[in-house]
């Protein structure tokens, strides 16, 4: 009875948790969706298109959290299990210390190359100005820095419990940027002012968050005074084999965007951007999924119960897999009567190219929901690795290839390669590894 219970305990956890981060990512597909028609319409496809370019330069750069707010907040939460709040107060503020820290370095790298160079050549841009697009640059560089704020606050409330409060707080955060998009182009604004309004906007709502930790926390958390070098040389293993699948997903979407960009125009980036964020809808469900699974199965870690996080992630798995799969099939069918009616008219594609698009979404589900187990548990080196690796290896292919491919479905490529790659890699290892059990029983 007593494992019944903790069993229906932990499903309406994981429940809780997959409704709220479901929320951060329904208001971040909302935000594209319903500001695409008002980018079109205010600036038009082609400066519609530069933005994306321009706004998509410091996003390459979150690889410079190193992973570290994901693997102190796998470590602290396992650590809660046992109550050590001293050794968590020392993890989380030795992740504060350095996330701050990257973040003003990246404020100034910014802030000091977005007016020192003229961009506008490197990034093949014709529309907007050498002044606009240095000071875009620069409100984008401190936008991002704010972001590495947001992994620091979402891993105090992990370690405290209230993971699913806390990625409803940090989704309202996308919300402060929808309302002021919105205003800035209904003001007939440009990209200066947007891009100033949304970094302004970002840091209100920081500090609100912080505020609500520093409230909610059992002890006090929050600060930099615990920082200690050691803990960060040790997070930093864990923290930086993490980064394999934000580089794989930077090089995949941002270089992506990039290199479609050089190998052809704006109007496609914009209709490329528009396909790819139709279907991430599907892949919504298994980052969800993971991100829902971390918190639960690293406490489960904490308690040694190793057995019970195999069972629960299985079985997450195979109710969600068939979700996707049937949402894809629908996609590709509906897809491209959405996309012309989400454009009014302006963009037109095919159900092959939305196939094309959307076949990395089908693919990440794959293996992607059981990879929460390793991460959740710091032990994820391998796979991020070969993720990060397979990412690479597909954008070489698809430049190798560029010539004879229509640049779509070459970028379809880049997205997909490395969801196959790592569907083989993982579901082989899963065989290996019980091939072995077997052996040795």
């Amino acid at each position: 009875m007593g494992t019944k219970k903790k069993e229906a305990s932990l499903g309406k956890r994981f429940g809780l948790n997959f409704a709220a981060y479901g929320y951060n990512q329904v208001v971040s597909l909302a935000l594209q969706f319903v500001l695409v028609p008002f980018f079109l319409r205010s600036w038009g496809a082609d400066r519609y298109g530069e933005w994306l370019i321009i706004t998509g330069v410091p996003m390459m750069l979150t690889l410079l959290d190193m992973g570290v707010a994901q693997a102190s907040a796998s470590r602290a939460t396992m650590k809660a299990s046992s109550g050590n709040w001293g050794q968590i107060k020392i993890i989380l503020n030795t992740c504060l210390g350095f996330s701050a820290a990257m973040g003003a370095i990246i404020s100034v790298a910014f802030i000091s190359l977005g007016y020192a160079l003229d961009w506008r050549p490197i990034l093949n841009l014709s529309i907007a100005g050498k002044n606009e697009v240095s000071s875009t640059l620069a409100c984008m560089g401190g936008y991002l820095s704010i972001q590495f704020l947001g992994g620091v606050a979402d891993a105090h409330f992990r370690t405290i419990g209230k993971f699913a409060i806390g990625s409803f707080l940090l989704a309202n955060r996308r919300m402060v940027d929808l309302v002021i998009t919105i205003v800035v182009l209904c003001c007939g604004f440009g990209m200066k002012t947007l891009a100033l309004s949304m970094l302004v906007g970002q840091i209100v709502a920081i500090v609100g968050i912080f505020a609500v930790v520093i409230k909610m926390s059992p002890t006090p958390l929050v600060g930099i005074r615990e920082f200690n070098f050691a803990e960060l040389r040790f997070i930093l293993k864990p923290g930086l084999a993490y980064m394999g699948f934000p580089i794989a997903q930077t090089l995949s979407l941002s270089a992506g965007v990039q290199l479609l960009n050089q190998l052809t125009n704006p109007a496609t980036v914009v209709t490329f951007t528009m396909c790819r964020t139709l279907v991430r809808i599907l892949m919504q469900f298994t980052v969800v999924a993971n991100h829902s699974l971390r918190p639960e199965l690293s406490r489960l870690a904490g308690e040694g119960n190793f057995q019970e996080i195999k069972k629960f992630t299985n079985n997450v798995f195979y109710k969600l897999l068939p979700i996707v799969i049937l949402g894809y099939v629908t996609m590709v069918a509906a897809g491209p009567y959405v996309v012309k009616i989400w454009s009014h008219g302006k963009v037109e594609v095919s159900s092959i190219i939305i196939a094309a698009v959307g076949a990395h979404a089908v693919l990440n589900a794959l293996w992607f929901i059981k990879a929460a187990a390793k991460i959740a548990q710091n032990s994820h080196s391998a796979t991020a690795l070969m993720y990060s690796a397979s990412a690479i290896l597909g954008l070489l292919i698809w430049l190798s290839v560029s010539r004879w491919m229509n640049p779509i479905y070459g970028a379809s490529l880049a997205l997909a390669f490395p969801e196959i790659v790592m569907t083989i890699f993982e579901n082989s290892r899963a065989s290996w590894s019980k091939a072995k059990d077997l052996r040795s029983a």
